[in-house]
């Protein structure tokens, strides 16, 4: 089955005063926490990609679904939701990003203009966008700009594309 990629928004840390709902948790544990009613969180499968973002603000990093969506029983949360209990999907391969790539320079420019919801798909050119936009947050205004003297926007997919092929090989071989 294909690899198919996400964006998981949130709030910024220290939202939830730390709790597993705060990405203040979220990254220390490698593991994101949905709850089991989140639109679009059943077609999540392992060794999706998902890039994160803080709702407003910026894509933080991506990280590998590394399990399904397992229920938290304990964690003392059941009595808030108990028809809508919360869960996690473990992380693997986490990086943050230092810069955190601005959410204007990118969100525009996504096949899905959903701004709202927690879990969106997007296609591999998007996340291949916010990475070229990760490495140079340049880019995006000189293709709009046609700039021809710097690679274009195209150019740099192009060479992520030929990177994730390379991953997606190294990945199935693992299997």
């Amino acid at each position: 089955m294909a690899t198919r990629f996400w964006v998981f928004a949130d709030k910024p840390e220290g939202t939830y005063g730390h709790r597993i709902w705060d990405m203040s948790w979220i990254i220390p544990n490698r593991r994101y926490t949905l709850k089991k009613s989140e639109r679009q969180r059943s077609q999540v499968r392992v060794g999706d990609v998902v890039y994160m973002r803080i709702y407003g603000q910026a894509y933080i990093g991506r990280f590998v679904v590394g399990g399904h969506w397992q229920p938290c029983p304990e964690l003392d949360v059941n009595e808030l939701a108990p028809d809508n209990p919360p869960g996690t999907f473990a992380m693997r391969d986490v990086v943050l990003w230092s810069p955190p790539v601005r959410q204007d320079l990118v969100l525009h420019h996504l096949s899905n203009g959903n701004l709202r919801a927690r879990v969106i798909e997007i296609t591999r050119e998007d996340g291949l966008l916010i990475e070229a936009v990760q490495r140079d947050p340049t880019c995006v205004r000189r293709e709009l700009s046609r700039t021809n003297s710097t690679p274009s926007l195209r150019d740099e997919i192009a060479v992520l594309k030929a990177k994730v092929a390379g991953l997606e090989a190294r990945l199935e071989k693992s299997s």
